[in-house]
């Protein structure tokens, strides 16, 4: 494309040209001035031409226009964004009066690798009673986006004070009630528009993975297995693997995703839908520190952070996670003592972290080193 200064050298040139009885083309003169606006407005103009070539087509076209090339393919909107909300638990050391939990309390975790605090607040007001020591109580996020979905026994820090109370955790495994969502990103979107081109020849596995990512829960598929033939196996079923956003829990993802493919299959079809088996690494890491505060806790908390992108099928790889490690500007050196190598996964497996902080996370400080 055309800069303004190249369309403008230009008109210059053919003016010397056309009008030889104009000579004066110094900066500052009326004339340049006059032509330098004509090249500005050009300039646009390119700019602009060469946006529409763009989003012409659904492989290059972005925003607004690629909403409209998603509606001629039956996608009348992107999916929303969405707060995460699941339940937490309150809990004190000893019991004694009742206690009022209001509405909009604000609790929250650590900061993460990445200086990132993720807050929530508590959506209706809740007692917890004199014969009581802990209570399950709902939150939401302050925010939307799928980054809330954080894990198992990470919010941990009240920003807003509970007189009495003591403690708080996302301490349940399935804490997650209704997963957080980001709005759909022209890459997810692009993708699911390619996807029913690829499934309109037929069964195929762009197909199965066009209707999984109808639902708005899924986050990655995997198709085993087509009933045309490629990768089947003996009794003509259709395996489809998907995780639900930042490789939560599915919950009711895997039903959505059943009842999506099962009303466009072929007739005699049989698919199954599941989330992919979790593999559980054995870790055992060695962690040395540049400074005295580091703990178990956070390293572990980053070790789940890596183990969130985890893809299905994606093996292992001890490099990756020592690299994730070294995010975190206090760590000077990581050895990952178990496993030392790869471990492979399957096309219906995802890789999950297995670490307990007090056992498997060694910290070397330098007050441990002196």
């Amino acid at each position: 494309m055309k800069t303004r200064q190249e369309i403008a050298g230009e008109i210059f040139e053919q003016c010397k040209k056309e009008i030889p009885q104009v000579s004066h083309f110094k900066s500052g003169g009326v004339f340049r001035l006059f032509i330098e606006i004509i090249a500005s407005f050009l300039e646009k103009l390119y700019q602009e031409s060469e946006s529409l070539l763009a989003n012409r087509f659904l492989q290059t076209a972005s925003g607004d226009y690629l909403t409209l090339k998603a509606k001629e393919l039956g996608i009348e909107a992107r999916f929303p964004a969405q707060k995460t909300q699941g339940y937490v638990v309150f809990s004190r050391n000893k019991k004694g009066n009742n206690i009022t939990i209001d509405a909009n309390k604000i609790i929250a975790t650590k900061a993460n690798s990445q200086g990132q605090v993720f807050r929530f607040k508590v959506l209706e007001e809740i007692i917890l009673t004199e014969d009581q020591l802990n209570i399950r109580v709902l939150v939401e996020a302050e925010e939307y986006g799928s980054a809330y979905n954080v894990p198992v026994g990470t919010i941990t820090e009240f920003v807003t004070h509970i007189s009495g109370i003591e403690k708080v955790s996302n301490s349940e495994t399935k804490w997650i009630t209704q997963s957080g969502k980001d709005l759909e990103s022209d890459d997810d979107l692009r993708l699911r528009c390619l996807s029913i081109w690829q499934g309109l020849s037929g069964a195929n596995k762009g197909a199965y993975t066009a209707w999984a990512k109808s639902v708005s829960d899924v986050e990655e598929v995997r198709v085993v297995g087509t009933s045309n033939g490629d990768s089947d196996d003996v009794s003509g079923s259709v395996l489809v693997v998907c995780t639900s956003k930042g490789n939560t829990e599915p919950f009711d993802t895997i039903k959505k995703v059943q009842t999506a493919i099962d009303s466009k299959k072929p007739i005699a079809t049989r698919v199954i839908v599941k989330s992919p088996e979790n593999i559980h690494i054995p870790l055992r890491i060695t962690v040395t520190s540049s400074t005295t505060t580091l703990s178990t806790t956070k390293i572990a908390g980053q070790v789940q952070e890596y183990f969130s992108t985890q893809s299905i099928g994606q093996d292992f790889e001890p490099s990756a996670l020592i690299a994730h490690l070294f995010r975190s500007s206090d760590i000077t050196s990581v050895v990952i003592n178990t496993p030392t190598t790869s471990v492979p996964i399957s096309d219906y497996q995802i890789a999950c972290q297995n670490i307990n902080t007090y056992k498997d996370i060694t910290i070397i400080t330098p007050a441990t080193q002196g």
